[in-house]
């Protein structure tokens, strides 16, 4: 089920359309639970929420929604030094990477997707 939604939100984003999912449940990360809301996603983001009223283009009935945590469970110390090798800082098995080098790179990873 996870598949068929990334694929859709994916396809909505490829072509720009749109993008309305309903669901019953959503925290709306500020602290309130919001109930038969509909979700608007547009060129990728949310552009809104609302009370559900159209038909939606994927229902999440009965399900719980918690838009919007995007990097909550990330690993900054994790990244791929110059020799495109995993490296798991500080001191992980097999580092060739100094303290200041495993610094730099966690600091680009904080900005970038790679950093080389």
């Amino acid at each position: 089920m996870l598949k068929s939604i990334a694929s859709l939100l994916l396809a909505s984003a490829a072509i720009a359309q749109p993008l309305v999912i309903k669901t019953s449940i959503l925290f709306d990360g500020k602290g309130q639970v919001l109930r038969n809301k509909e979700i608007t996603v547009e060129n990728g983001r949310i552009a809104g929420i609302a009370d559900a009223t159209h038909k939606p283009d994927i229902d999440l009935t009965g399900l719980t929604v918690t838009p919007g945590w995007i990097d909550t469970h990330v690993h900054p110390g994790w990244y791929f030094n110059k020799d495109n090798r995993l490296e798991q800082w500080p001191g992980g098995r097999g580092s060739k990477t100094t303290p200041s080098q495993a610094a730099l790179f966690t600091a680009c990873l904080l900005y970038t997707s790679r950093c080389v």
